[in-house]
């Protein structure tokens, strides 16, 4: 008990001291999310047995330091910010025939420094501790490591590339990868994206308050759980792994007062489900399934703390480029911490 009231009074005290910078310049503002997530029953596809989700997520995003160097000119210029973020989710899967009902729970807590210069160079670390566990072996959880390393080059307007490194559990179990993207400016205001091996995008700006993004992208993750199966064989305790891909469209609109409504829809294909005794390949694999197809929906809204009043620089920053090259594929940087 103690620990969750000095981790409250933390969060309470960083988001003050966030919100009393607001008046400073910052590429990101300090905000508060939640969602709901659907996935209706489909069958497995070996068994008489069905698989169903429900997601419930609480995300925190709070600057807590930055620097602006103008320069002598604008395109001379500097700026750099750490980031601290939280995300947790609590989900209920229902893998009937299989493994009784379970709560698994899943955090993540990590920090990130973005330095853009001149404009046209970008540099982002983003470094995270995972845990996923289920509300009995929550009492000893594992934690595991996951970061980011992008450098991204604004080459025009109208073209971007992005180059990195990665280690993520976006697909079930810990991978190191190469990171490669393009972004091409396809109209006024769209944008076609392209991070492999993690996401294509199509960005569309509708107006100043509604953006529509159509997307294609691994999903995945895992839990430690105690193992409930009907079958005996299996360790009373075990990973859980679930991987997919998701082709979908999403949509955000930005509401009055600083509030942004989103909302996704698309159909999950070649999903499976693994439990074994680790994450790793050598890992032995008790059991194996596949999941038919099948949609999925997400509702979600997010409240950004910004102040009215504006400085001069912030309003450097706010017609800086740079910015929108950063943030118009945002879920790209949570590979790291789903």
């Amino acid at each position: 008990m103690l620990r969750q009231i000095i981790a409250f009074f933390l969060v309470i005290g960083t988001f003050h001291y966030a919100y009393s910078q607001n008046g400073k310049a910052r590429l990101f503002k300090p905000s508060i999310s939640v969602s709901y997530t659907y996935v209706p029953e489909k069958k497995l596809s070996d068994s008489v047995g069905n698989f169903s989700n429900q997601i419930a997520r609480l995300g925190f995003f709070i600057p807590i330091w930055n620097h602006y160097n103008a320069g002598d000119s604008a395109h001379k210029s500097t700026y750099f910010q750490v980031i601290a973020s939280a995300n947790n989710a609590v989900s209920f899967p229902q893998l009937r025939g299989i493994l009784a009902n379970q709560t698994l729970l899943n955090s993540s807590l990590g920090v990130s420094g973005v330095c853009v210069r001149n404009r046209k160079n970008i540099f982002t670390v983003s470094l995270h501790t995972l845990t996923g566990d289920d509300e009995k072996t929550i009492a000893h959880p594992e934690i595991r490591y996951a970061g980011i390393a992008l450098y991204r080059r604004n080459v025009s307007r109208n073209f971007s590339f992005t180059t990195g490194l990665a280690y993520s559990y976006f697909v079930g179990r810990g991978i190191l990868f190469p990171v490669l993207g393009a972004t091409f400016k396809a109209g006024k205001k769209v944008r076609v994206i392209i991070n492999l091996p993690t996401r294509i995008s199509v960005v569309a700006l509708l107006n100043r308050k509604f953006l529509m993004t159509a997307y294609l992208k691994p999903n995945g993750g895992f839990n430690f759980i105690s193992n409930q199966s009907i079958y005996t064989k299996i360790p009373s305790e075990i990973n859980f792994r679930q991987r997919e891909t998701r082709v979908g469209m999403s949509a955000v609109w930005r509401a009055p007062q600083n509030f942004h409504i989103s909302g996704d829809i698309g159909l999950s294909c070649r999903r499976t489900i693994t439990l074994s005794d680790g994450l790793g390949k050598s890992a032995t694999k008790y059991y194996k399934t596949g999941i038919d197809n099948g949609a999925y929906f997400t509702i979600g809204i997010k409240y950004i703390f910004r102040s009215v009043r504006k400085d001069k620089e912030d309003e450097i920053i706010d017609t800086d480029k740079a910015k929108d090259e950063l943030l118009n594929d945002p879920d790209f940087y949570n590979i790291v911490t789903e």
